[in-house]
């Protein structure tokens, strides 16, 4: 494992690095001095985890230290590189009519690409008052940053909020800008502002403590939901999504079908909205939902990370065989 710029203060640095059974720091070497130690390591696959995000050390990458190079999860698009031979996705994220987006080969992962750590995370408890929420409403959220609500994902909200009247709005926002034009907009579609409840950055264990107080998180259109996708399901949150035509918005989709909720991704406004609403409406829907969660979480593909490892050594040993 090669550590680029590590930070030795982060707890999840900590913890990989003794995991690890040989790790290397790279702080300020150049590309050419890092390409140089990799080589001599006689790789047979190296694994970006970066993309276009992070330490970005594009350059060593271009060199091809490794003769199999694979992209995955840094940045949710194509490298659009030569140099990068694999990407690995799954049938949500790149299905055949989606492919031409690709430069690379494609792995495709039999559940989400997406991996995560949800089970060895710290979550506090926090009772509703302690968010300033109001009692007896159904809580829509998203706890996407703020760049990721579009306007056209932000109008199906205030048809949502405008059909479900007993409802409040609760967004993850700190831009006072932002809040006033969110407040406005709200206003201008004929939604009470006041039925927006905003709520800010917090320590991890905090930050999932909210998903408890949350009854349906609404996922964004354009750019949506990926780690946070998958706090809240884990927090047996459901998690409505609209699926895009581009990587980073079909992740959501990904995610929440290795939940096996397929029945919360939809295809159209029209649908989301529909659907939002019957979840908050129809008598047992959202206790389904939860229920559904919180009686398979720990078979869910999304969350079984063993069986994730085992797929992943499998479409490793298929490329190095081929």
């Amino acid at each position: 494992m090669y550590a680029v710029n590590p930070d030795h203060q982060c707890p999840n640095y900590q913890k990989i690095s003794k995991s690890a059974e040989n790790l290397i720091e790279f702080n300020s070497q150049s590309d050419e001095e890092m390409v140089d130690v990799i080589k001599k390591h006689s790789l047979d696959v190296l694994v970006d985890l970066d993309g276009f995000v992070g330490a970005k050390r594009r350059g060593v990458f271009s060199q091809k230290p490794a003769p199999i190079q694979i992209a995955w999860m840094g940045t949710p698009a194509t490298a659009g590189a030569p140099w990068i031979d694999y990407v690995l996705i799954d049938n949500i994220i790149a299905p055949k009519e989606l492919e031409y987006q690709y430069t690379e080969k494609i792995l495709r992962m039999p559940h989400s690409y997406f991996f995560n750590s949800m089970s060895s995370l710290k979550r506090s408890v926090k009772d509703r008052a302690y968010w300033n929420l109001p009692e007896g409403k159904f809580v829509f959220a998203s706890f996407n940053i703020s760049w990721k609500i579009d306007k056209e994902t932000f109008l199906a909200w205030c048809e949502i909020l405008k059909k479900v009247e007993n409802s409040i709005l609760w967004l993850f926002l700190e831009d006072e800008q932002a809040i006033t034009n969110i407040k406005d907009t709200l206003e201008e579609n004929g939604v009470d502002s006041n039925r927006l409840h905003c709520t800010g950055r917090v320590q991890n264990d905090i930050h999932l403590a909210r998903f408890d107080h949350a009854d349906l998180m609404l996922d964004s259109f354009i750019c949506g939901a990926h780690t946070t996708c998958t706090e809240a399901l884990y927090a047996e949150l459901p998690v409505l999504t609209k699926i895009g035509t581009t990587f980073h918005g079909r992740v959501a989709a990904s995610i929440i079908k290795a939940a096996d909720m397929e029945d919360c991704i939809t295809n159209s406004k029209d649908e989301y909205i529909e659907r939002a609403i019957e979840i908050a409406t129809k008598d047992g829907e959202l206790e389904r939902l939860k229920n559904h969660l919180k009686e398979n979480k720990d078979e869910l593909p999304l969350f079984d990370q063993k069986r994730w490892v085992r797929d992943f050594e499998e479409i490793l040993i298929h490329i190095l065989e081929k």
